[in-house]
């Protein structure tokens, strides 16, 4: 499947979508590869979730972020920079199941657009994107994030996609 182009393709090619906010992140698992300098790590983020809007979620889920982090130091600074952006905002996440081995019950997010949120940057935002807007283009179906005033009406246009 092509890179989802709108909110609304990221919301069909997602497995789950929720609202809600993270409660904290933290450093979470390392892969090794074959050399000792392959290494792989991952932070977890705790989602509490008010609204399930595709898919079935319980009250909570950990979803895990792929980061180039690499030593103490730098896996710290992302989770501090993660926490001072996102931690207690409302939030949409569009996630995926993951499928690797060793991985059965754990969630992505589908694309580094796939949290949005209110930030310092923007009043609805894609914190894990360089720029405030995604790089969708207007369609009569959906606008860049950047359109929306607000997390609320974002939500509400999520919503209204739900089936």
């Amino acid at each position: 499947m092509a890179s989802p182009k709108t909110f609304a393709e990221t919301f069909l090619a997602s497995d789950f979508v929720a609202v809600g906010s993270f409660e904290h992140f933290e450093v979470g698992r390392m892969v090794q590869g074959d050399a000792a300098e392959d290494q792989v790590h991952y932070l977890n983020g705790v989602f509490k979730i008010d609204d399930v809007l595709r898919g079935d979620l319980g009250d909570e889920v950990t979803v895990e972020f792929l980061t180039g982090a690499t030593g103490k130091r730098a896996l710290a600074d992302a989770v501090e920079d993660l926490t001072d952006d996102v931690v207690g905002a409302r939030s949409v996440v569009f996630l995926h199941a993951k499928g690797g081995i060793g991985e059965e019950g754990k969630v992505r997010l589908t694309s580094s657009y796939g949290l949005v949120t209110a930030t310092d940057r923007a009043k609805v935002d894609v914190p894990l994107g360089e720029v405030p807007a995604p790089p969708f283009p207007r369609t009569e179906v959906e606008e860049p994030a950047t359109a929306w005033a607000t997390m609320d009406q974002f939500v509400e246009a999520m919503a209204a996609l739900r089936t």
